[in-house]
């Protein structure tokens, strides 16, 4: 995805079984070059990377959800919305209010339960949708 700079920001799992950690990179897609990579631990899996609608914040989930700016130095070594108690499965933000979905696939047989979250972190609302539920399309 690219951000209001036009870099182009990658999410890569790594691969625990060989101690390959995860990695967020910053990449110029002119010239080719990655301007950033930011490293997480070898036992984190983060993954669902989201932008918001000014292009200027990352989020992603990695057990709890996370929210980092595009001028961040570091990944953010706490949570924006802690996902105790919860299976996070599937994150999105809406284009036009900012407004943060996420899917918790609870125990992966029933159905899921969509938290929705203001910006600030407030939650919403939430409802029920199918089974694993993972993915969000807005109007």
């Amino acid at each position: 995805m690219l951000d209001k700079n036009s870099k182009l920001w990658v999410l890569s799992g790594g691969n625990s079984s060989n101690s390959t950690a995860a990695k967020l990179s910053k990449i110029n897609p002119v010239t080719l070059q990655i301007e950033a990579t930011f490293s997480f631990g070898t036992t984190d899996k983060p993954g669902n990377l989201c932008i918001n609608s000014t292009r200027d914040e990352l989020y992603y989930l990695n057990t709890h959800l996370y929210r980092m700016s595009i001028t961040e130095s570091n990944v953010p070594n706490y949570s924006f919305i802690s996902g105790n108690g919860h299976t996070f499965y599937g994150l999105a933000v809406n284009d036009k209010n900012n407004d943060i979905y996420i899917s918790d696939a609870i125990d992966y047989i029933q159905k899921s339960t969509i938290m929705v979250y203001s910006s600030a972190g407030a939650q919403q609302t939430t409802f029920k949708a199918g089974i694993n539920a993972s993915g969000f399309y807005f109007e």
